[in-house]
């Protein structure tokens, strides 16, 4: 991915390979509907695109109370995380970067190990959940789960 490093991409409508106008529209109304103060989630954040958008455009609109929390699985994709906001100027440190997967109660699930992080996304918790999209069932790591009320 050297090959991307300093590219800065154009506007992101009709879509490039983050995702559609309907995301990027849930990201840029929520940041618009936040007055004094704006907390985003991302689960499952992988590097964090929106946590990092929506602290943009909070910017943009003078919201200086920003929080942002990240939860992800995978420790090469936690260390994107971190570099991405330190990147865009965002100190990781001041907001919650959790390494660890969104489950349906706390306490410790096996992640897989990704053998390369750059090039695999969408890796799921094995077990029985049916809407995962990929499962892998090789070597992982134990990892915190956070439910959705922690």
């Amino acid at each position: 991915l050297e090959h991307l490093s300093g590219t800065v991409e154009g506007l992101p409508f009709p879509g490039n390979f983050h995702a559609g106008p309907t995301e990027w529209a849930g990201v840029i109304r929520s940041v618009f509907d936040a007055t004094d103060s704006m907390t985003a989630v991302e689960l499952g954040a992988g590097w964090g695109p929106w946590l990092v958008v929506a602290a943009a455009l909070a910017e943009r609109r003078g919201i200086a109370d920003v929080r942002l929390v990240g939860v992800e699985a995978s420790a090469g994709h936690v260390a994107f995380l971190r570099r991405h906001f330190a990147d865009n100027g965002l100190d990781p440190d001041r907001h919650t970067l959790l390494h660890g997967a969104v489950a349906a109660a706390d306490g410790w699930v096996t992640f897989p190990d990704l053998p390369d992080p750059a090039a695999d996304y969408g890796a799921a918790v094995a077990g029985d959940a049916t809407f995962a999209t990929r499962k892998t069932d090789g070597p992982g790591t134990r990892v915190r789960a956070y439910s959705i009320p922690t």
